[in-house]
């Protein structure tokens, strides 16, 4: 783990640790979560800014100003809950992204070459393995004699 994710785990640890909310014994979820809670946090201080600015005229006197002021424990109590329990963690990777833009990398095996057709995509290539073995029954044994074995 990155010494970034431990200090995010650290400053969010009130809200990780919390009695209310189930325990996160995952190491990677609880930081994918610190990550997000932070994420959330800057979101919503950046929409408190720029709203602070356009409402200088449009509020009245008595109102109590922006509305994000009121989101703020519900959105982070809604990340806290569910991201942990997301099913995404078992069957993909789940990769947090610490801006609102970033790189995603992906691996595709092709055969022999560069420009060769790419392995495992829709149907594996049986030919590849070895030549005839696709020709074989359910059994794979066809053709073999009591002197083969």
């Amino acid at each position: 783990m990155f010494n970034a994710d431990q200090n995010l785990i650290e400053k969010w640890s009130p809200v990780l640790d919390h009695e209310d909310a189930p325990a996160i014994d995952d190491k990677y979820r609880k930081a994918v979560t610190a990550r997000l809670l932070e994420n959330q946090e800057v979101a919503l201080r950046e929409e408190r800014n720029q709203r602070s600015f356009g409402d200088i005229q449009e509020t009245a006197a008595n109102a109590t100003g922006s509305g994000v002021d009121n989101f703020d424990p519900i959105l982070i109590s809604l990340v806290r809950r569910a991201m942990p329990n997301l099913i995404a963690y078992d069957i993909a990777g789940v990769q947090p992204m610490s801006g609102p833009t970033g790189l995603i990398f992906a691996l595709k095996s092709r055969y022999t070459t560069q420009g060769g057709t790419e392995a495992l995509f829709d149907e594996a290539d049986t030919d590849f393995s070895g030549a005839g073995t696709h020709e074989a029954g359910p059994t794979g044994l066809e053709g073999v004699t009591d002197a083969d074995t």
